[in-house]
């Protein structure tokens, strides 16, 4: 009986996970939310974080503080705008040692590719033609748009 519950409560996850990166989508218009960790590679420090409509990957080998962050200003906004251009980029110094890696990807593209493991559950996995051909295309006009803007 429970876990037949459970299985009844788990189809609905992937709806909710998607439901919490919209959300996140719509707090990172008003600032910065991200939350910075230690991993054990190469003793590297990372920050995951939303800001104005992306989610961005930092991890550099300096020491910076841990936990959750929130900030609105123009200071983050300047590093956004900086930061942004560059989808994806490392830097090095003199000797090779890595400063810092970005790994930047827009927040409604993740949605878009999202959509099927969403709805997939309350469909039985069947999808109709039209909802794969509206997807496909959905997805190749984001990714000639952002990639022109790359």
């Amino acid at each position: 009986m429970l876990t037949a519950r459970f299985c009844n409560a788990l189809k609905y996850a992937p709806l909710t996970g998607w439901c919490l990166l919209a959300g996140l989508w719509v707090v990172s218009i008003f600032g910065y939310l991200s939350y910075s960790f230690s991993v054990n590679w190469q003793n590297a420090y990372c920050n995951v974080g939303v800001a104005y409509g992306t989610v961005a990957l930092l991890a550099w080998p300096t020491r910076a503080p841990l936990g959750w962050h929130w900030s609105v200003g123009k200071q983050e906004r300047c590093l956004a705008d900086v930061v942004g251009r560059f989808h994806h980029m490392a830097l090095y110094d003199d000797q090779g040692h890595w400063l810092l890696a970005h790994y930047e990807c827009p927040l409604p593209f993740l949605l878009t590719l999202a959509i099927p493991v969403a709805i997939g559950p309350l469909v039985g996995w069947r999808f109709r033609l039209w909802m794969l051909l509206t997807w496909l295309a959905w997805t190749g006009i984001e990714c000639a748009y952002y990639l022109q803007h790359w």
